[in-house]
């Protein structure tokens, strides 16, 4: 039997030998697109290519590539569970051809690899080709003509569709075409097949091949593309289940692993294990996408592709419960998916304890919420049923979400097994009410795309004009700090071409060359000067940036003169400011080699930002570094810049640099020739090799002294380093000198004493404080016994309501523990003043404790009174409140509640 993993491998070596490049599977975050959550087709990397912003580096492409569909149009998950064939995470085989072979060698590829190397019957194939219901798009006549050619091929298996099954389009404008699919009769001795059949579940679409010819320019007008392309996709799912004969995918090699796993857990036997095979699905389901996304940086969270991480963990979980399993459970069954995996995906083994750890977190989180989140929508769905309703209101699952961490789609789940719907509409209109952030984005985002056409007409316009050529080929900012150069444009504050500046006016430069270094890559841009000491003028630059392709921005501030477009002029960095950012990215470089060395493999960079006074590093990572880690990163980086190694920089194929062990960014984007930072050890062998288009020292001894600043957790399993290097390190290091000498000179004792002198002074405050706390104890002891004659004995049980001010809340506290230890069981109330906020405690003894009689509720309540919040137990309540003259009041209202709640309750 043919494994999921050799089959996997029978395409891209079938389609290598037929000269196409083999390309990794990019990341499930999709790269510089945020109208998509997650990658959810083979073809969202080549998007660029379709749309004509991108030339191709291949013309002929194939690979796997890692999908989830779980939102918007392609959102399988309501079936996932309930039948064999969907998932939220899926493999999708594709080839691809970027303007080079078309339809006949397509569709001939296509169908040598099904009917040759993986021996299907060719009787059992069927095709479909595109036919327009409307006739106003032509026939596919040239697809059905190659179709009937193909070797073995039975010309009654072809059928014309429409265009909903057999016309592809992007968008509502773009690139479109005619496709022709590929399907399998899985009971071809049924009977007679017609254009229906094939649409029933006796067939199974195996492939689907599009063929990209037009450009749609309305609803109503296309036109032909200059150039046409192919774009195949073939889920590795279905062609395993095909190939090994099983009866869903789920009971393919793919998934058999995991189910097994499941069912050691559950200790269910065969037939137990089929009866609850729902639950075994969406759990092999949803641990198998939860594993691929973590394993691509995308944590558990409340929004977007963070929200739909964890609900899928949580409702794997919430099936886990249903056949018995208790949490945590699902990290164990994340260990056969990478068992079974990791062949194909390196990373998932590489990042396997984050994975295991982010999993368990997040499964113990939502245990903590879990039984009483149900419990509340249990009471929804009785009440809901007790008054004839037929769904849960949008207000109420929105509640069940914010509140109780209950994923809309449990919700959903549950609610269907009582024969409830839920209002989704309501549901996402009470969300949007609480993402003002979100909506504050989405308005900064329009301006942005204002900004941008305004960049696009200006690089085409400098284009056609020959001032520059699209390309950043004017850009240099490694080989000089200044350029002489001529402004080519200058936009205003207000986002207008001008022709002209005055002092004073805030400007965005565009020059026919440029040395400063741009954002990017998380290095901030250079600072700056453009100057004319002819025309005597000068420009200060603060940032320089790429809005798009090809056009570098200078913002800045004209300080003196008048600059016009097209005049001469000198460019220059700031070296300072360049050097200390050089020394910054050096170092980062440095501490992502060396938490690699210290913590593992496991680390990746989840972000930085590098800037003129420090460096941020963001990683993967599941807990805090501890002080002598902190300590043996500070030091071996401290090392390495003595050692003075040299730091090189060289350009060379993505292929060959990656070869060589170069470490590159997750989720980036890379071209064909890429730029590389080795950083070598003392025996000049490489000791740290990055992908990277910063600025750079040329030795580390360049970088002065590397101190860690802080170090800190940034989201679940994210951790960050901030660091100085060079004369901020110096700057911090003379700060903390001084102010060593101070606590020097306060304390009367040398550098070494230091620390020995402030124990001593901590253990002598706390001896002290505990004296003054004896003493205080024994004049609280003493006012309690005074006040022990004002005790009220109400139903049998003795109730104190005092009020004692300026005195510590932990005090008051250890006086209402010696009055429950006199009074077993009585109640204490104690009103205080402390500086200008009211305080209250309550404590009852545990005999009377109850559910009416509760500190907690009652504490609650008299807050209130006090325009403060409270709350505790049954036998102690705190509360506080911001008016403490109302203090009275709230005693006298506390001797009431009391009075009335013991006489109900005797």
């Amino acid at each position: 039997m043919r494994t999921g993993f050799k089959i996997r491998q029978d395409f891209i070596e079938y389609f290598e030998t037929q000269k196409h490049t083999i390309v990794p599977s990019s990341s499930l975050v999709p790269l510089k697109d945020p109208s998509l959550l997650f990658t959810n087709s083979g073809m969202v990397q080549f998007k660029d290519i379709f749309l004509g912003n991108e030339i191709p580096l291949h013309k002929r492409v194939a690979n796997s590539q890692k999908c989830i569909r779980v939102a918007g149009k392609h959102n399988d998950l309501d079936d996932v569970g309930r039948d064999g064939t969907h998932h939220t995470f899926f493999e999708m085989l594709g080839n691809w051809s970027f303007g080079d072979y078309y339809k006949k060698e397509a569709i001939s590829m296509a169908w040598y690899l099904l009917t040759n190397t993986w021996q299907i019957p060719p009787e059992h194939l069927y095709a479909t080709v595109f036919k327009d219901e409307q006739d106003k798009i032509d026939a596919d006549e040239e697809a059905a003509t190659i179709w009937r050619e193909q070797p073995g091929f039975i010309k009654n298996n072809l059928f014309y569709k429409g265009r909903h099954d057999n016309f592809w389009e992007m968008a509502d404008t773009g690139p479109c075409g005619p496709c022709s699919e590929i399907h399998i009769d899985l009971y071809p001795n049924k009977g007679p097949v017609n254009s229906q059949v094939i649409d029933s579940n006796r067939f199974v679409e195996l492939w689907n091949l599009v063929f990209i010819q037009y450009n749609r320019i309305n609803n109503k007008t296309l036109e032909n593309l200059p150039t046409s392309h192919v774009d195949t996709g073939m889920g590795l799912e279905r062609i395993t289940s095909i190939l090994q004969k099983s009866k869903s995918n789920y009971h393919t090699d793919l998934f058999w692993p995991t189910i097994l796993a499941t069912q050691k857990l559950t200790k269910h036997n065969d037939k137990q294990r089929d009866e609850f095979f729902t639950p075994y699905r969406v759990i092999a389901d949803h641990v198998r996408a939860a594993t691929f996304l973590i394993a691509d940086g995308v944590n558990p969270g409340n929004t977007n592709r963070n929200y739909i991480c964890r609900m899928i963990i949580r409702r794997a979980s919430r099936f886990a419960s249903e056949i018995g399993l208790k949490s945590p459970c699902l990290s164990k069954i994340s260990e056969s998916i990478i068992t079974n995996y990791k062949k194909a995906y390196p990373e998932l083994d590489t990042n396997s304890n984050i994975i295991y750890n982010t999993i368990e977190t997040e499964e113990l989180t939502f245990q903590k919420t879990i039984n009483s989140g149900i419990s509340h929508l249990n009471t929804l769905i009785k009440q809901a049923n007790n008054n004839k309703k037929t769904s849960l209101t949008g207000e109420q699952t929105f509640d069940l979400y914010a509140t109780y961490g209950l994923p809309v789609e449990i919700t959903k789940d549950i609610c269907n097994t009582h024969g409830l719907e839920v209002d989704q509409t309501g549901f996402h209109k009470a969300m949007k009410t609480h993402r003002e952030a979100s909506k504050n984005m989405s308005i900064s985002s329009q301006s942005l795309n204002s900004d941008h056409e305004i960049y696009i007409n200006l690089l085409d316009t400098l284009i056609d004009k020959n001032l520059l050529t699209g390309t950043n080929k004017e850009h240099e900012p490694y080989q000089t700090t200044s350029a002489n150069c001529k402004i080519l444009a200058i936009i205003s504050n207000d986002g207008q071409l001008i022709t002209e500046s005055k002092p004073g006016d805030s400007i965005q430069i565009v020059l026919s060359n440029s040395p400063f270094y741009i954002e990017s890559g998380g290095q901030t841009g250079d600072t700056g000067s453009i100057v004319s000491t002819k025309l005597n003028w000068n420009i200060s630059i603060q940032r320089a940036h790429q809005p798009i392709p090809g056009l570098i921005v200078h913002s800045g501030t004209v300080n003196s003169g008048y600059p016009n477009t097209l005049q001469q002029c000198t460019v220059s960095v700031h070296k300072s400011n360049r050097l200390s950012i050089m020394r910054n990215h050096t170092a980062t470089h440095l501490l992502h080699q060396e938490l690699k060395s210290l913590l593992g493999n496991h680390v990746r960079q989840a972000g930085s930002s590098i800037t003129e006074d420090r460096l941020r590093f963001d990683f993967l990572h599941n807990k805090a570094l501890t002080p002598e880690q902190l300590k043996t990163l500070t030091i071996n980086i401290n090392n390495i810049i003595l050692n003075n190694n040299a730091v090189k920089t060289n350009t060379t194929s993505y292929d060959k640099a990656l070869a060589q062990g170069a470490i590159a960014l997750f989720g980036e984007k890379y071209g064909d020739i890429v730029r590389t930072v080795e950083i070598t050890d003392n025996d000049s062998k490489t000791y740290s090799l990055e992908l990277c288009g910063g600025t750079h020292v040329n030795t580390t001894g360049e970088l002065g002294i590397f101190l860690i600043i802080n170090e800190s957790s940034i989201s679940s399993n994210t951790r960050r380093i901030e660091a100085i290097t060079g004369k901020s390190s110096l700057d911090h290091t003379l700060n903390t000198l001084s102010i060593t000498d101070t606590i020097k000179k306060e304390l009367n004792t040398d550098t070494n004493s230091i620390t020995q002198k402030i124990k001593e002074l901590h253990s002598n405050n706390i001896q002290l404080q505990s004296q003054v706390d004896s003493v205080q104890l024994e004049l609280m002891q003493n006012k309690l016994n005074t006040e022990i004659e004002n005790i009220e004995i109400i139903e049998n049980t003795p109730v104190l309501i005092t009020r004692i001010d300026n005195q510590s809340t932990n005090l008051i506290r250890k006086i209402t523990d010696k009055f429950i230890e006199q009074q077993p069981n009585g109640i204490i109330i104690i009103g205080s003043k402390i500086d200008t906020n009211a305080h209250l405690i309550v404590r009852i003894g545990k005999q009377n404790a109850n559910g009416k009689l509760n500190a907690g509720k009652i504490v609650k309540d008299l807050s209130g009174i006090i325009e403060g919040k409270g709350g505790g137990n049954s036998t102690l309540g705190q509360g506080g409140g911001n008016k403490p003259k109302l203090l009275d009041v709230a005693l006298q209202t506390a001797s009431e509640l009391i009075t009335q709640i013991l006489s109900e309750t005797k």
